[in-house]
């Protein structure tokens, strides 16, 4: 397969993980103007240079492609190089109103429970998916060690 450019619109990116291969990492959520849900990895979001980074509900344009050593259907490689940064949907009264025009046109990724995702998963890869939840039992934060973050800074 080759690299197509695509316009997609950025809604989430993970926190940086460190990369033996990229020195560090981030997976980046975002839909096509169909839809369709794709995750960008890696991209060392750190490293683009100032007008290639960009934010969450954001339009980007880019080149990729569908990713041969990851068998979920979601997952595409990005020439880093290749990305334009395009209008945000800013912060409104109404931010869900254009915002959810996009992130739930495609209902393939739209899931009743989190038991129709994991089916979903097992008979398709499926692995992006938005399910509403049906009851929140609690919010946690897990607080790195130390020594977690000075390897970090040491390998940067």
């Amino acid at each position: 397969m080759t690299y197509q450019q695509k316009k997609i619109l950025i809604w989430g990116k993970t926190h940086p993980e460190l990369s033996r291969n990229y020195i560090e990492t981030v997976c980046t959520g975002g839909v096509l103007e169909d839809g369709a849900p794709v995750r960008l990895y890696p991209i060392s979001y750190r490293y683009l240079e100032g007008d290639r980074r960009f934010g969450k509900y954001q339009w980007i344009t880019a080149e990729i492609e569908k990713d041969h050593r990851d068998t979920r259907p979601e997952s595409f490689r990005v020439k880093a190089e290749s990305i334009l940064i395009g209008e945000s949907i800013p912060t409104t009264r109404d931010e869900w109103g254009l915002r959810a025009e996009y992130i739930f046109r495609n209902p393939a990724w739209q899931f009743e429970s989190m038991e129709d995702l994991v089916a979903a998963q097992a008979s398709a890869g499926t692995s992006l998916g938005v399910v509403q939840p049906k009851e929140i039992l609690g919010i946690s934060e897990k607080v790195r060690p130390e020594e977690e973050k000075e390897a970090f800074e040491k390998k940067i």
